[in-house]
Protein backbone atom coordinates (compact mmCIF):
# COMPACT_ATOMS: atom_id res chain seq x y z
CA UNK A 1 0.00 0.00 0.00
CA UNK A 2 1.62 3.64 -1.06
CA UNK A 3 1.75 6.30 1.25
CA UNK A 4 -1.05 8.22 -0.21
CA UNK A 5 -3.49 5.42 0.19
CA UNK A 6 -2.42 4.93 3.82
CA UNK A 7 -2.62 8.46 4.63
CA UNK A 8 -6.05 9.30 3.22
CA UNK A 9 -7.54 6.17 4.58
CA UNK A 10 -6.72 6.52 8.20
CA UNK A 11 -7.76 10.07 7.74
CA UNK A 12 -11.08 8.77 6.51
CA UNK A 13 -10.98 6.04 9.41
CA UNK A 14 -10.51 9.34 11.99
CA UNK A 15 -13.21 11.54 9.61
CA UNK A 16 -15.95 9.02 10.41
CA UNK A 17 -15.24 8.73 14.18
CA UNK A 18 -15.43 12.31 14.46
CA UNK A 19 -18.44 12.60 12.33
CA UNK A 20 -19.68 9.63 14.96
CA UNK A 21 -18.56 12.07 17.79
CA UNK A 22 -20.85 14.75 16.55
CA UNK A 23 -24.04 12.83 16.07
CA UNK A 24 -24.02 10.05 18.62
CA UNK A 25 -20.84 11.27 20.95
CA UNK A 26 -23.18 13.41 23.36
CA UNK A 27 -25.34 10.82 24.08
CA UNK A 28 -23.11 8.40 25.39
CA UNK A 29 -21.87 8.39 29.37
CA UNK A 30 -18.42 8.24 28.38
CA UNK A 31 -18.05 10.69 26.05
CA UNK A 32 -19.91 13.08 27.79
CA UNK A 33 -17.87 12.79 30.93
CA UNK A 34 -14.78 13.40 28.88
CA UNK A 35 -15.90 16.06 27.09
CA UNK A 36 -17.24 17.88 30.50
CA UNK A 37 -13.35 16.71 31.87
CA UNK A 38 -11.94 18.92 28.80
CA UNK A 39 -14.06 21.46 29.18
CA UNK A 40 -13.29 21.76 33.20
CA UNK A 41 -9.35 21.30 33.02
CA UNK A 42 -9.36 24.31 30.47
CA UNK A 43 -8.31 27.16 32.13
CA UNK A 44 -10.25 30.11 30.34
CA UNK A 45 -13.77 30.71 31.20
CA UNK A 46 -16.56 29.74 28.89
CA UNK A 47 -19.00 32.39 28.13
CA UNK A 48 -20.88 30.25 25.87
CA UNK A 49 -21.07 26.49 26.79
CA UNK A 50 -18.39 24.52 23.96
CA UNK A 51 -20.06 23.61 20.83
CA UNK A 52 -18.53 19.77 21.22
CA UNK A 53 -21.12 18.14 18.66
CA UNK A 54 -21.04 20.90 15.44
CA UNK A 55 -16.78 20.84 16.24
CA UNK A 56 -16.86 17.22 15.80
CA UNK A 57 -18.71 17.41 12.61
CA UNK A 58 -17.10 20.33 10.93
CA UNK A 59 -13.54 18.48 11.71
CA UNK A 60 -14.93 15.26 10.22
CA UNK A 61 -16.53 16.60 6.92
CA UNK A 62 -12.82 18.79 6.35
CA UNK A 63 -11.03 16.05 7.06
CA UNK A 64 -12.90 14.35 4.17
CA UNK A 65 -12.81 16.82 1.95
CA UNK A 66 -8.96 17.92 2.31
CA UNK A 67 -8.30 14.35 2.16
CA UNK A 68 -10.09 13.43 -0.96
CA UNK A 69 -8.99 16.59 -2.54
CA UNK A 70 -5.61 15.72 -1.83
CA UNK A 71 -5.34 12.29 -2.93
CA UNK A 72 -7.05 13.28 -6.18
CA UNK A 73 -4.69 16.12 -6.95
CA UNK A 74 -1.71 15.64 -5.73
CA UNK A 75 -1.39 12.05 -7.68
CA UNK A 76 2.07 13.59 -9.14
CA UNK A 77 3.46 15.09 -6.32
CA UNK A 78 6.63 13.92 -4.78
CA UNK A 79 6.25 12.65 -1.11
CA UNK A 80 7.90 15.14 0.61
CA UNK A 81 5.51 18.15 -0.94
CA UNK A 82 2.30 15.93 -0.35
CA UNK A 83 3.45 15.35 3.30
CA UNK A 84 3.89 19.03 4.12
CA UNK A 85 0.49 19.71 2.25
CA UNK A 86 -1.35 16.85 4.32
CA UNK A 87 -0.04 18.39 7.27
CA UNK A 88 -0.93 21.60 6.98
CA UNK A 89 -4.84 20.21 5.66
CA UNK A 90 -4.77 18.53 9.22
CA UNK A 91 -3.65 21.81 10.76
CA UNK A 92 -6.13 23.88 9.34
CA UNK A 93 -8.87 21.33 10.25
CA UNK A 94 -7.81 21.75 13.63
CA UNK A 95 -7.69 25.03 14.01
CA UNK A 96 -11.29 25.52 12.03
CA UNK A 97 -13.38 22.54 14.46
CA UNK A 98 -11.43 24.38 17.47
CA UNK A 99 -12.67 27.97 16.67
CA UNK A 100 -15.87 26.65 16.21
CA UNK A 101 -15.98 24.61 19.25
CA UNK A 102 -15.28 27.81 21.42
CA UNK A 103 -17.43 30.07 19.54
Amino acid sequence: MSLRKFLTFSALICAFFCIYLGYFGLEQEFWQKLFVAVQASSSGQWDNPPEWALGFRWMGYLLIAFNLALYFLGKNWHRGLYLGIFVLTLLLTVFISSWIITH
